[in-house]
């Protein structure tokens, strides 16, 4: 399913858009909508700005071109579930994805969407998603488990295309940052709940960390089955290092024989689960026992993804200045955040 638009100039100087399409019945008229709507570009002596204009089924006139010369962006592939339609977008000279964005509220009410969000795909071109329906307006019941779980692809809720949402844990680290209620918990569990095939058969493990005694203590019969739960700093502090000296001593075995990880009964993926990470960094008041900590926690993350260690870590303020070690996550999840600055890289507490 394709959409084109393409720019043609007649010679009367009225310029009009050729469209190709190849669309399904359930889509023509949406992917038509866009195209004849698209939003048009106008270039002058300054800056490239975005004017949303019907072009009237791809006519152009002489009175819109009086002072610039009218580009419209070419539509590529138009994609549409029950909840989302996913456009894309070739820019054209002197535009950004950020001139696009800057105007995303007023894209999504040209086109009757709830939201629209503007996303990077490759150099000269963006993605415009437009949510027309809330499919996450009712709670979502749990997943069914996984009978054959992928530790690159666990779902663990749905997306707001209606998608099923999936987060990968082999080979990368996870931070998952939210305030009071934003649903830390359900991910976490959700994680566990994915991958418990795998813990039941010995090929991943869990280390939970709950200095909160709360979100994970329901689980700690799990937890010590498959793998460990600590609760206090201390006993946290003494799993973290069991579990820098295990990697390490993985290390030592894999050295000139393999680079990436296979999850065996020998040698499981190991998850260390810690919720409320803060609690046992920033707001540590044993000045000895949170550097210690940190300092396991900052040999997991750079080693050991290779070795089949993931660390997950939660908490409620996600800036530089609460987690120094934020940038050993390569992959973090925001969800309700209270302050702008805490999704801002680099940004500190004021």
């Amino acid at each position: 399913m394709t959409a084109t638009s393409e720019i043609r100039f007649g010679p009367d100087g009225t310029a009009k858009v050729q469209s190709y399409v190849r669309l399904t019945a359930s889509t023509w008229i949406r992917c038509c909508t866009y195209q004849d709507e698209a939003p048009i570009l106008t270039i002058q002596d300054g800056p490239a700005e975005i004017t949303i204009t019907n072009p009237g089924r791809g006519e152009v006139t002489e009175e819109d071109v009086r002072f610039g010369r009218l580009i419209l962006p070419v539509l590529g592939k138009v994609t549409a579930t029950r909840y989302t339609d996913r456009v894309a977008v070739r820019l054209v000279s002197g535009q950004s994805p950020a001139d696009v964005a800057r105007h995303a509220d007023a894209l999504a009410h040209g086109f009757g969407a709830m939201l629209c969000r503007v996303r990077s795909a490759r150099s000269g071109r963006v993605v415009l998603e437009f949510v027309r329906r809330d499919a996450l307006a009712a709670i979502v019941p749990a997943l069914p488990i996984p009978a054959d779980p992928d530790l690159k692809a666990l779902p663990v809720g749905r997306r707001e295309d209606g998608l099923a949402w999936c987060v990968r844990l082999h080979g990368t680290h996870v931070l998952v940052a939210g305030a009071t209620g934003a649903g830390k918990a359900s991910l976490l569990w959700g994680l566990v709940r994915a991958m418990f095939p795998l813990m039941q058969a010995g090929l991943a493990r869990v280390l939970a960390a709950d200095p909160k005694l709360m979100k994970l203590a329901y689980g700690r019969v799990i937890f010590e089955t498959y793998g460990a739960y600590a609760a206090d700093p201390v006993s946290i502090a003494a799993m973290l290092d069991q579990a820098v000296a295990d990697m390490q001593e993985r290390a030592a075995r894999f050295a000139g024989r393999q680079r990436d990880h296979t999850p065996t009964i020998e040698d499981p993926f190991t998850v260390v689960l810690v919720d409320e990470v803060a609690f046992l960094t920033a707001y540590q008041p044993d000045r000895k026992l949170r550097e210690r900590i940190m300092l396991a926690l900052a040999t997991l993350t750079t080693q050991g993804r290779a070795l089949g260690y993931a660390v997950v870590a939660a908490l409620q303020d996600p800036r530089k200045d609460v987690l120094t070690i934020r940038n050993l996550f390569p992959d973090r999840i925001a969800m309700r955040l209270d302050e702008p600055e805490q999704v801002e890289p680099g940004a500190s507490a004021t």
